[in-house]
């Protein structure tokens, strides 16, 4: 069979749940985290245009000055100095408190501050600092005193650009109050010819972290999705815009859960149909129903397991219908006994080889995998299909070997076996003896033969299993409460084990007694000679 394979499925299943969690992280990230970066990166480039705004007015006013002006004249003088320009150190008109910030054009507003305000969080501030490092003058006199060392006021990142009157900034620092953006821009004279001016001294700008607002998210969601415009983003948007940072991680993971979750049962839906139907019939052939067949859907590794359950289930049917349809005679019967044999033997390698498919596709899953409940169904029906026929056909011990004593150990393993599996009390009376080798083969295939028959036929809740001997013969008696069948029903070959057991009983000189009645439960009562050792 050629066609997609169950790998192929499965990645295929597994690609599209990880498409849609990457989609759903990027919309995500777009609704939550990009304003936020990209407002970051907005006031940034705001601070650095201020103070290179205001850097182009002190340099004019210093060419003009012959010098840095100082604050009175600045105060008092400002419309002579730069006629027409507004007051490259703060802004009167303004009222901003500590953590605050606004945005002004291009720019951002400083505030003229002239008593002190509280000291907790950092201010806008405008500075302006001599080529001595110390304040000439500054927006916020009460805190950032003319005179005072620049350094010990601003950010800590700025104070090398500082000292060497070099442009920089724009980015966040940190001050004793918290973080800040900041920007140092130079004020020098500019040289003749065009040569490096003269250092004068610089211009500091600085605004609170995160005070200034940049694009909107619904901004951002009217990008990529023209329509919620309409409704001013919708509601999904307004719930993005004020969703804190903390929670994003979980809220991904609530989300994507049940998406992921949902993707997959889709993809794999039929699929698991296909191994529930599957798990049913190889249960159904496993309990002697060889009339079951599966539908066989696909060209993958499942319909190569479904075709071959049907194929063993044809070949066992055909095996056992040419078994009846021989001649009687004793060298019928012995070939018919050999042929009942070798189809155990063909039976477990069968399922020997669905066993080792089923494991293999097993380990092949994904951990977590929808489907592997139906693919462990299959390997637990098939392993308990093969230990039942290796039952069968085993010999005496539980390796197939002649031990010494070996009965006793072996007849309460195999006891113990079929109680914990099936979850049937078994109780063992076995007398302690040596037996011949055929005798003791016997012994146990009878005991294992009338638990299989029991368990598979009749669903009892207790067995009880007694083997004792005398000088003479060995008697094995098993009884079991189930519920019991008519006698007859149980001819012309319905039950092949009990069949085959019958003529190996009857090979060694013993004889096999079955008597179970509807509602009374069944005993079975083997008479064998006891031979030499």
């Amino acid at each position: 069979m050629s066609g997609p394979g169950l790998q192929a499925k499965l990645t295929v299943s597994y690609v599209l749940v990880t498409s849609a969690v990457v989609v759903l992280a990027g919309a995500i990230f777009l609704q939550l985290l990009a304003p936020r970066l990209l407002s970051a990166a907005d006031s940034g480039a705001r601070v650095r245009a201020t103070a290179t705004r205001d850097a182009a007015i002190m340099t004019g006013i210093a060419a003009k000055l012959g010098r840095l002006p100082n604050a009175t004249e600045l105060r008092t003088q400002l419309g002579r100095l730069a006629p027409g320009s507004d007051n490259p150190v703060c802004d009167r008109r303004m009222r901003l408190g500590p953590g605050q910030a606004r945005a002004a054009g291009n720019g951002v507003a400083i505030p003229c501050v002239e008593a002190a305000v509280g000291n907790a969080k950092p201010m806008s501030l405008m500075l302006l600092v001599g080529d001595n490092g110390k304040v000439v003058a500054t927006s916020y006199p009460e805190r950032f005193s003319v005179g005072a060392r620049g350094a010990a006021l601003v950010a800590v990142e700025s104070v090398d650009d500082l000292g060497h009157g070099a442009a920089a900034g724009g980015v966040g620092g940190r001050t004793p109050q918290g973080g800040v953006l900041w920007a140092v821009e130079p004020v020098e004279f500019a040289a003749r010819g065009g040569g490096a001016g003269r250092q004068l001294g610089s211009v500091y700008v600085q605004v609170p972290a995160g005070a200034l607002a940049g694009p909107s998210t619904n901004d951002l969601l009217g990008l990529l999705l023209p329509w919620t415009s309409k409704s001013d983003g919708g509601r999904l948007a307004r719930l993005a815009a004020k969703a804190p940072l903390a929670q994003l991680g979980v809220g991904l993971l609530l989300v994507s859960l049940p998406v992921g979750w949902l993707l997959g049962r889709l993809a794999t839906a039929r699929l698991r149909r296909r191994l529930r139907r599957l798990a049913s019939t190889a249960t159904g052939i496993a309990w002697g129903d060889l009339e079951q067949r599966v539908t066989i859907s696909g060209r993958d590794e499942i319909a190569e397991i479904e075709d071959g359950i049907n194929r063993l289930a044809e070949w066992l049917s055909a095996e056992l219908e040419a078994g009846r349809d021989r001649p009687d005679g004793a060298r019928a019967d012995a070939e018919r006994s050999e042929v009942l044999r070798g189809v155990h033997e063909s039976v477990l390698n069968d399922l020997t080889s669905l066993t080792m498919l089923a494991g293999g596709l097993r380990k092949a899953l994904p951990p977590g995998s929808p489907v592997g409940a139906g693919v462990e169904a299959i390997e637990a029906t098939a392993t308990g299909a093969m230990r039942q026929m290796r039952a069968l056909v085993s010999g005496p011990g539980p390796e197939g070997g002649r031990q010494d004593n070996a009965l006793v150990p072996a007849v309460r393993e195999l006891c113990g076996a079929y109680q914990a599996r099936f979850g049937v009390a078994v109780e063992a009376d076995v007398a302690t003896g040596e037996l011949a080798e055929p005798v003791e083969r016997a012994v146990l295939q009878v005991a294992r033969e009338a638990l299989a028959d029991a368990v598979q036929h009749r669903g009892p809740q207790r067995i009880a299993l007694r083997i004792a001997m005398d000088e003479r013969q060995v008697e094995v008696d098993v009884r079991d409460d189930g519920r019991g069948v008519d006698p007859r029903s149980a001819a012309g070959g319905r039950e092949p084990g009990l069949d085959l057991l019958r003529e190996w009983v009857g090979e060694l000189g013993g004889t096999l007694r079955l008597d179970r009645r509807p509602g009374s439960g069944t005993r079975l009562r083997v008479l064998l000679p006891r031979g030499p050792v």
